[in-house]
């Protein structure tokens, strides 16, 4: 009897491998920028479908994420020189507890419309890092007007210089 179970903890490790390194590999293989509900700072809640007709950097991030943190003078800077109609940034905190964003947001001035928040103990846990198969922060996505990714963890000064010649 105890042979026949002998298989199970296999079965696991593989279901669990499966899900760890070949399912984020396969998101990360999309054009079309998954629509997100975005539970945003004022209360409301939106689409990322309804910023379709912008461009849109889409920015995963932590108050706890020491690179997130370094990242966000120069997210300020794209957004203070492209915002409008034609560029948004959203940024969602995957964060265990709202205060700590909320903290994050006033401290750093995080002031752009779209911040969103997504409570999730892990970031493998969070709905909206998993639909664009984010298993790590920080991670950056620029989405164009129809709503295709143009890239993925650019660096900001790459996006800038694409919205450069787009905008």
């Amino acid at each position: 009897m105890k042979k026949s179970r002998s298989w199970i903890p296999l079965i696991v490790l593989l279901c669990l491998l499966g899900y760890l390194v070949v399912w984020p590999r396969l998101k990360s293989d999309m054009d079309t920028a998954p629509d997100v509900e975005l539970a945003l700072r004022d209360g409301s809640t939106a689409q990322l479908s309804d910023l379709r007709g912008s461009y849109v950097l889409l920015d995963f991030w932590a108050s706890w994420c020491a690179p997130c943190i370094k990242d966000i003078p120069k997210i300020k800077r794209l957004d203070e020189t492209y915002a409008g109609d034609d560029f948004q940034v959203v940024s969602i905190a995957l964060e265990k507890k709202a205060d700590r964003w909320e903290r994050a947001l006033d401290k750093y001035g995080m002031d752009w419309k779209y911040n969103a928040l997504d409570q999730a103990a892990f970031v493998r846990l969070s709905a909206a890092a998993a639909a664009y198969g984010v298993t790590e922060i920080p991670a950056t996505f620029l989405i164009d007007p129809q709503g295709n990714i143009l890239g993925r963890n650019m660096s900001l000064e790459e996006i800038s210089a694409l919205l450069d010649d787009k905008l």
